[in-house]
């Protein structure tokens, strides 16, 4: 496995990672993180924020994908290593409410539907009251997208994609 040094930090090699499908890129505006308790008054199962990495800056929101070309799903154990070192570029939940809230504003959300399942938005983990990781992701709800939580440890499957920013 390939290692490159970006400022000092060894961090595994972006385009080995995270492959971009060139599927989708959208520009949104700087949102602040949400606290625990903004979450806990929408989603009372919320326990803890494990982590909140995501950024707060603008950002490029593009969908790229875990999996090696012709890589079968992975578990959320491999899934997890190999956002690690990316987590500074994963989008978080107010990300995932922005996209929800603006997707008739952009086509090409729309064409994605039926292509890609759902969309993982893993720059924050919250533990739910029995202790499971979740994070937040969004689903074909018919002819829209829908937001809800997804269980970390479930892993990654070929038809989904991870919401992250470019610069």
């Amino acid at each position: 496995m390939e290692f490159v040094s970006i400022f000092g930090k060894a961090r595994l090699a972006t385009e080995e990672v995270l492959r971009d499908n060139g599927e989708l890129t959208i520009n949104i505006p700087a949102l602040p993180r949400p606290t625990l308790s903004e979450l806990q008054a929408q989603f009372p199962w919320i326990r803890s924020i494990e982590r909140d990495t995501s950024p707060e800056t603008p950002v490029t929101l593009t969908l790229v994908t875990v999996l090696k070309p012709g890589e079968k799903p992975i578990d959320g154990k491999e899934y997890e290593r190999r956002l690690a070192p990316q987590q500074d570029v994963l989008l978080g939940f107010q990300h995932r409410q922005w996209f929800l809230a603006h997707q008739d504003e952009y086509p090409a959300l729309k064409a994605l539907l039926g292509k890609v399942y759902y969309i993982d938005f893993p720059g924050i983990a919250v533990r739910d009251v029995g202790g499971f990781r979740v994070v937040p992701y969004c689903f074909q709800g018919g002819k829209r997208w829908d937001g809800d939580w997804s269980w970390l440890d479930a892993g990654f499957l070929g038809f989904g994609r991870v919401a992250v920013a470019r610069k």
